[in-house]
């Protein structure tokens, strides 16, 4: 055996815990870094950094302390990428380097750019109408104008006003009877096949050598083709601008709930809508609502939302009803949907959505679905620095702080009840810490399903809970106690033995209507009337006085 042999592969690096979970959950590439050089990467990173050239660019934006995003091209077997990476401090000169392929994003502009420039080229080279008519409105002179599909000698004698599509309110044939000179404004004309065309009308008075008028000369240039171009241009403009304000928005917004809030009154500006809402799908795939703006979404649109989830990836539903247009869209995120967008407005305001407004919900739910993903993250990331790892409950610094912060001005009553369980201990020395888990996940689906959405519980430590409950009277503590000790009954089948049956000693401390008190006084007070439960018997509740 040869020394190579011999060596030990090198260990595995040991990284920040956040760093390995950003790894670990981000879809796209991400590297990690120290003082600038790559230490690990997930799958999606690994095969950029075996390009060669870019990472030098990428350590000297690290050595700059990277406080704007990073555009790489990278080259593949392919074609060369564009990649947009963002930093993300995990330790002192510890980076977690997050990227996302920009590179559609990037041609698209391009295209756009073509676009436009092959437009305004189109403009200019619209063919025109020249013509002249005496006095009496009649042509005596026409050429060109292939594009209305009229022949020359077709119009010569015929009456310049019966090209006129006559429109309420508007009086179009003065044109023709003009004695001041007129400047590219738009009227209405009938083509040759019936059809309507938006011309631009410039024309000049001819006078005789008295001054007199003896007709009108003018230029009719057809542009109907150009003018739907145009609003197809402001309609891609508008979407650009809101895209642009989406992605402006993820990069500021510190939370990704707030950069949804941005893009729901963005969306339901752009689209004219009266309301929009966004939701997340959470682990019982279920969506649920992040964000509503406006007018609240007919409840027709949680039936919808069963329709959309059925479809297996990106989902639009065009929906008209009696009193309201709905349109919804699937948010995907990786190969996955995540969430889902609607937006409706009153049939006052229109009735069922044209496809260009269908083709920007469809292209802003493609965006969506990595704000929404990130919303995700950051709600992991909250309940891992927040809450119990083991009970899902607040974790005792997160509760201490909360608590602090609703007790600091008088409120119209509150209770703080202190948990205690009954002979926990005899279940970890019998069977152990195993089944001592069993007993604790218990009792935090017990606060769980007590707790209204605005009350707080949490975990202490060990077998000791607490639950804040705002707005309630004695009474109704008093009755809150009952059902927490009546609930701990149910925990008897995983006692230890019949001579230690498990249950819970309620202490609880009130708050009256109009008061405050500091924070360590009211856990003293609930933790005092806890113990006084277990002096009197456990398995009972007692109200500090």
């Amino acid at each position: 055996m040869n020394a190579a042999e011999n060596q030990s592969p090198a260990p595995e690096p040991t990284l920040p815990e956040t760093a390995r979970i950003l790894l670990s959950t981000y879809t796209g590439p991400a590297i990690y870094a120290e003082n600038g050089v790559s230490v690990a990467s997930n799958t999606a990173a690994a095969t950029l950094l075996e390009r060669s050239g870019w990472w030098r660019e990428a350590e000297s934006w690290l050595a700059s302390h990277a406080r704007t995003p990073l555009l790489v091209k990278i080259p593949t077997d392919a074609s060369p990428i564009t990649v947009e990476w963002t930093a993300i401090s995990v330790g002192e000169n510890q980076q977690v380097l997050i990227g996302r392929n920009i590179t559609l994003e990037k041609n698209l502009q391009e295209v756009l750019t073509d676009s436009r420039d092959r437009f305004r080229d189109l403009v200019e080279l619209t063919a025109d109408l020249a013509w002249e008519i005496t006095v009496d409105g009649t042509f005596t002179y026409i050429a060109g104008g292939k594009s209305m599909g009229y022949k020359p000698e077709a119009l010569l004698g015929t009456r310049a006003r019966d090209l006129i599509v006559r429109r309420p309110l508007l009086n179009d044939i003065e044109i023709f009877e003009t004695e001041e000179p007129i400047e590219k404004r738009e009227v209405h004309v009938r083509r040759a096949d019936g059809k309507t065309a938006r011309v631009l009308v410039s024309a000049r008075p001819l006078r005789n050598a008295k001054g007199e008028r003896r007709g009108v000369r003018g230029l009719f240039r057809d542009v109907t083709e150009a003018m739907e171009r145009q609003e197809e241009l402001a309609q891609v403009q508008r979407r650009d601008r809101l895209i642009a304000e989406f992605v402006k928005s993820l990069r500021e917004a510190q939370e990704a709930k707030t950069a949804l809030n941005i893009a729901a009154n963005e969306i339901a500006e752009a689209l004219g809508a009266a309301g929009c809402r966004i939701y997340n799908l959470d682990s019982q795939h279920t969506l649920q609502t992040a964000i509503e703006a406006g007018m609240a979404l007919p409840e027709a649109v949680n039936g919808y939302n069963r329709e959309l989830l059925r479809e297996d990836g990106r989902a639009l539903m065009d929906e008209s009803m009696a009193s309201a247009a709905l349109m919804g869209a699937t948010t995907v995120q990786g190969a996955h949907v995540n969430g889902a967008i609607w937006v409706w407005r009153p049939t006052d305001r229109g009735g069922s959505w044209p496809e260009a407004d269908k083709m920007l919900l469809s292209e802003v739910a493609d965006h969506l679905g990595i704000v929404i993903a990130q919303l995700d993250y950051q709600e992991k990331l909250r309940v891992l620095s927040e809450c119990d790892g083991l009970t899902r409950l607040l974790n005792r610094r997160t509760f201490m702080e909360k608590i602090g912060q609703r007790i600091s001005s008088p409120g119209n009553g509150s209770a703080l009840f202190y948990v205690d369980l009954d002979n926990f201990k005899a279940v970890n020395d019998t069977h152990g810490h195993q089944r001592g888990d069993i007993v604790i996940k218990k009792v935090a689906d017990v606060l769980h399903h007590t707790a209204r959405p605005n009350d707080l519980a949490g975990r202490m430590g060990g077998d000791e809970f607490v639950l804040w409950v705002d707005g309630v009277n004695r009474q109704e503590a008093e009755a809150m106690a009952k059902r927490l000790v009546g609930m701990g009954a149910e925990l008897r089948a995983l006692s230890a033995s019949p001579e230690k049956p498990l249950g819970v000693s309620v202490g609880v401390a009130l708050v009256p209507s109009g008061q405050s008190m500091r924070t360590a006084q009211l856990m003293e007070k609930a933790d005092s009337a806890m113990y006084q439960s277990k002096r009197g018997g456990k398995s009972t509740w007692s109200i500090a006085e």
